[in-house]
């Protein structure tokens, strides 16, 4: 296939190429213009076809761009509202986002008493979903050790969900985590926001939420 630009310089050598040959005259001379006339005006419409397919190609990923956007932002609504669906109004947990959430600040348990704990008040230990909502919640806690419900107990080095068995979906480590010093930290808490493995068996503070994963 010949590219646009190297057929509009083979009309331009032809036009002066004819132009040239106007100043002679005879049968051969004749034929060529006639050649020429004819090879240019054959040119012209599928130049401009390939023109139109540029412009319609350029439009449809236009479109595909669009469609794109409106289909991340339908996926990132149906997240929120699935979200706030799931949400549920436990005594003694509060909205953070759009997810509820309980705060303990008193009694601290190791990471399985915590989880029990979670169960008892119909939720489970916490799981960050996003930066948005690690945000929010670092700004409700003490400067103190918090488990949630990440661990790799399953598989070391695969840190999931305890309730739902899924990988985590968010997870900031503190710079060096996770270490698993002595080969025995395997559950995950959060202190000043950041994110630390640990022993399971350490008593810490932990954090609740009313959704249950699935």
């Amino acid at each position: 296939k010949m590219p646009t630009a190297s057929l509009w310089l083979l009309i331009l050598l032809a036009w002066n190429h004819q132009g040239s040959l106007a100043q002679t005259k005879g049968p051969v001379t004749d034929m060529m213009q006639q050649c020429l006339g004819y090879w240019s005006e054959a040119v012209k419409p599928i130049l401009d076809g390939i023109h139109l397919l540029q412009r319609n190609l350029i439009d449809i990923e236009n479109r595909t761009n669009a469609i794109e956007q409106s289909l991340a932002k339908l996926e990132s609504l149906k997240t929120e509202v699935s979200q706030r669906k799931q949400a549920k109004n436990l005594p003694g947990f509060a909205k953070i986002g759009y997810r509820s959430f309980y705060i303990e600040r008193y009694h601290k348990m190791n990471w399985f008493a915590a989880q029990k704990a979670c169960q008892n008040m119909g939720g489970q230990l916490a799981v960050i979903h996003n930066e948005t909502e690690r945000s929010a919640i670092h700004a409700q806690l003490n400067p103190d050790s918090y488990w949630l419900d990440i661990n790799d107990l399953v598989h070391e080095g695969t840190y999931a969900s305890w309730t739902s068995g899924k990988r985590a979906p968010f997870l900031k480590w503190q710079s060096g985590e996770p270490n698993n010093r002595n080969g025995r930290e395997n559950c995950v808490d959060i202190y000043k926001g950041s994110m630390y493995d640990d022993r399971c068996e350490v008593l810490y503070y932990f954090i609740c939420q009313a959704d249950i994963e699935e």
